[in-house]
């Protein structure tokens, strides 16, 4: 996204990587949230973080579970870099609070490392193959409710 003052939400943020990606290609009015479990890692993404950006970023501590206690519609940008299905066992909940947190026309980037993108209009089905997804893969909330699984081989 290229929209100005976007205010973005990095999942598990780890090391950094995605934060300062976000950070590096967002304009300098949008703001990013990096939200990790670790404070190890969190203090290894604190050292990816150029001078200028600094006042751009906030680092909180948390992760998955703690999405469900942020506000709806709150975040243009909700990214989950290799979270669901890896880190994230029970995932098809957490992409579903990943969506409500995101507004209306917002974006939730999702990445995965292996498998099938299955997609469905209710959380019980019917699973059909996203032949047209692939890591990594966005969806917009305002195409209305979508439930998503990675089928691994």
């Amino acid at each position: 996204p290229t929209n100005p003052e976007l205010f973005a939400l990095d999942v598990h943020s780890g090391p950094g990587h995605t934060t300062a990606e976000l950070l590096h290609r967002l304009d300098e009015s949008s703001r990013v949230v990096a939200l990790g479990r670790d404070p190890w890692l969190m203090q290894v993404a604190k050292t990816r973080v150029r001078p200028e950006w600094k006042r751009r970023v906030y680092f909180k501590s948390g992760d998955i579970d703690d999405v469900t206690g942020m506000n709806d519609a709150t975040y243009d940008l909700t990214f989950a870099n290799l979270v669901l299905g890896e880190q994230v066992v029970e995932w098809q909940p957490a992409l579903a609070e990943l969506s409500r947190v995101t507004k209306p026309g917002g974006q939730v980037v999702v990445t995965w490392s292996q498998g099938l993108l299955l997609q469905a209009s209710d959380l019980n089905g019917p699973w059909t193959t996203n032949t047209t997804a692939s890591s990594p893969y966005t969806n917009t909330p305002s195409q209305g409710m979508q439930f998503f699984r990675a089928l691994v081989p």
